[in-house]
């Protein structure tokens, strides 16, 4: 961010960064703040954003998995309490990415996506919906899609081997 440039612009859907007061800080004065928003319900209204139906849906943790909540919930806090701040790498990172993913890979989860793509199916159309799997999770979820005789491509974002494989996004579409 060099000071020496006068004229600048930032785009970004996501500007306030999570976890990171000082640097959300440091972007805005550095861009002067932000000059022009457009939001997620206006670009939809307007079509240029694909029209969506978001549903959350609750689900639970079996008792397994709450134990490892519940232990690495405490150990993030006792960290929280000595640092502030999240460091890139280190120990408080690290185990609030592997809380994040033990939520993300909880086991209900996808009996659940089962059961919910079996009634919206008897109820009528399944096209166009989009499943977000966990990092590793999308051949498993696939398969489990495929056998509800359900049309399913995969899109995977795959990060390069030198970031953690920790950080996979994938993304199934049922056709």
């Amino acid at each position: 961010m060099l000071e020496s440039i006068n004229n600048r612009l930032g785009l970004s859907a996501t500007p306030d960064r999570w976890f990171d007061d000082d640097g959300t800080k440091r972007l805005r004065s550095y861009f002067h703040g932000t000059v022009f928003e457009y939001g997620l319900k206006e670009a939809i209204l307007n079509n240029y954003l694909t029209r969506y139906e978001y549903v959350p849906v609750v689900v639970h943790l079996d008792s397994e998995e709450l134990e490892e909540y519940v232990n690495l919930t405490k150990k993030i806090s006792k960290l929280r309490c000595l640092n502030d701040e999240v460091e890139r790498g280190s120990t408080l990172e690290r185990l609030l990415i592997k809380r994040s993913l033990l939520i993300s890979k909880a086991s209900s989860k996808k009996n659940k996506l089962i059961e919910l793509l079996k009634k919206q199916r008897e109820d009528g159309d399944v096209s166009h919906t989009l499943v977000y799997c966990a990092a590793g999770e999308n051949k498993d979820t696939i398969k489990s899609i495929s056998d509800l005789n359900i049309k399913v491509h995969d899109f995977v974002y795959d990060v390069p081997e030198k970031i953690e494989k920790k950080y996979l996004i994938c993304l199934t579409r049922v056709i």
